[in-house]
């Protein structure tokens, strides 16, 4: 009995001192692959301005009334003549209102003032609201602290009582006052008897 213990006790060592040297081998060719691969991305990484760029950041704060929002993007460049702003790619998304429902935005481009709590959106901005109110413009500004959102250029806004087409407004009170500015059509829809 002896015999057969020590025999496995021998057969044991070497079987780990097998695996080991393995384990060491491997480690030293995963790191040579790893030093002589070749790194690719569809991102175009040119640094030559001083940018910093950041894949799918995620900005998340609270406004003054502790009501929590997020501003996601497929990719964020910071500039070194201002480190507290961010150029935004296809950014999105949501802020509360004053009734805790959630309004949500998306643009194909942007710029965070992550100092001052505002982001700016252009091109294509669609601002919505769990309710089904819906707007479309070119550009919007939305400070983050006030949850005040603003617009200067054509808007386009649709809910399920009608259509608006306005030169510009200003969405305040946290989304309880909307204003339309400049010249404004409406066109309601009439219920079905």
């Amino acid at each position: 009995m002896n015999l057969n213990y020590s025999f496995y006790i021998n057969a044991l060592k070497k079987v780990l001192f097998i695996i080991s040297f393995l384990l060491i081998v491997l480690m030293f060719l995963n790191k040579t692959v790893q030093k002589f691969t070749e790194i690719t991305s569809k991102d175009d990484f040119n640094t030559d301005q001083g940018e910093q760029i950041v894949i799918e950041p995620k900005f998340i704060g609270l406004d003054k009334n502790k009501k929590p929002f997020t501003i996601r993007a497929e990719k964020a460049k910071r500039t070194r003549t201002n480190e507290n702003l961010y150029k935004l790619e296809m950014p999105s998304g949501e802020i509360k209102d004053s009734s805790g429902d959630m309004i949500f935005l998306k643009s194909s481009e942007g710029e965070f003032d992550r100092m001052n709590q505002k982001i700016f959106l252009y091109k294509n901005v669609e601002l919505s609201r769990e309710d089904g109110l819906f707007f479309e413009t070119e550009e919007a500004m939305i400070d983050l602290k006030t949850n005040n959102i603003f617009g200067k250029t054509e808007v386009s806004g649709r809910d399920k009582k009608g259509k608006i087409f306005s030169n510009g407004f200003s969405i305040t009170e946290e989304g309880n006052k909307i204003l339309f500015k400049g010249k404004t059509n409406l066109l309601i829809k009439q219920k079905n008897d």
